[in-house]
Parts: C-alpha cells; structure tokens; sequence
C-alpha cells in the first residue's frame, strides 16, 4: 500500500490482526491487554471491529511524529493525559471512506493540481 494507493480492507495489514489475536489467547496471567495503533490512515480491526472487543485499552496515535513514542509513554505510565480528540469518523469499514480522487478534491487537492489536472 502506498500514497494514493488502493486497498480493499481497511484492516490492519500482515497478519497483525492474527498475531494481535494469538498474543491475547496466550496471556495466561489475565493482565489488561493495550493496543497501541500508530497510523496515518484509517484502520479496522475485523469483521465489526470484533478485534477491540478484546482489548481492555485502545490507544491511537494519529501521526504521531518525532515525539510520538515519548508522548505514548507518557500517556500509558499516567504522566499525561490522553485528551487529544479524533480528527475523523472512524469507519466501520472500507465504504465508508472517501477517496483522494473523489470529484471534488480532483480541483482543489493535491496532486492534481501538481499535475495540471486541476485549478489552484
């Protein structure tokens, strides 16, 4: 998967949904199980999302820069509060989001206007 590139799922890609699941099954201890997603694109987890309903804690870190592992250290050791806000939906799966080559951003985003095809 690349810039502008398809996919026909929104899951996590790799096999990480399979390896999420095993580690699960595996902890004999009963310790809370947190899933850290750092993305630049909308994820799911499975049918239904049905992969969240094993977490006890989901955190996302949209972006999260060159910070961004102290900042997801800080939130899970309780130095900092997680107060960020999401920036989109979060789709329940692929249809319902939106293309980079829907009509109306082909005038007005990105690469088509780099390539000549839209209006600045």
């Amino acid at each position: 998967c690349s810039e502008w590139g398809d996919r026909d799922t929104l899951d996590l890609p790799g096999g990480q949904l399979e390896m999420v699941a095993q580690v699960k099954n595996a902890s004999k201890s009963g310790a809370k199980m947190i899933m850290v997603v750092t993305n630049g694109r909308p994820s799911t987890f499975g049918e239904d999302n049905a992969m969240l309903d094993m977490m006890d804690y989901v955190l996302v870190a949209w972006r999260s820069g060159q910070m961004g592992a102290v900042a997801i250290g800080d939130a899970l050791l309780g130095m900092a509060e997680p107060t960020g806000r999401l920036a989109q939906s979060w789709p329940r799966n692929v249809g319902q989001v939106g293309g980079g080559s829907s009509p109306w951003l082909q005038q007005i985003r990105g690469k088509w206007i780099a390539n000549g095809r839209g209006e600045a």
